[in-house]
């Protein structure tokens, strides 16, 4: 287990790992899907939403910052059909990889994040 541990501490084999799933489209159909799950929990428990996204100290600040945008943000998925959730999501997963291009660790920290959510729940 150790040498796991160390192995994802190698920028090299992180750089690997990321570019194979890129290349499989594993982590944009994980993206896409995560934006899906999302847009269905704003439009049927936009509570449970964020619930889920309150441990992450960078959404408090956009909730402080930032309330119009999300406001608006919020009425926009709320109006969207599902073929234009599919399509939105689609376009975001496209987007967050396009932000992310030289973020090597994305999936790695994704799934940490889902770990971290599955232990506060």
């Amino acid at each position: 287990m150790e040498g796991s541990v160390e192995a994802l501490k190698n920028p090299n084999i992180l750089r690997s790992i990321n570019s194979r799933l890129i290349e499989t489209s594993v982590l944009p159909r994980f993206l896409k899907y995560r934006y899906l799950v999302s847009y269905h929990l704003i439009r049927i428990d936009e509570d449970g939403y964020w619930r889920t996204l309150m441990p992450f100290p960078f959404v408090k600040v956009a909730l402080t910052n930032r309330p119009r945008t999300i406001q608006l943000y919020l009425n926009k998925i709320r109006s969207l059909s599902e073929n234009d959730m599919e399509k939105e999501a689609e376009i975001s997963a496209r987007k967050t990889l396009i932000k992310n291009s030289d973020n090597f660790t994305l999936f790695i920290e994704l799934l940490a994040g889902a770990l971290t959510l599955r232990g506060t729940s």
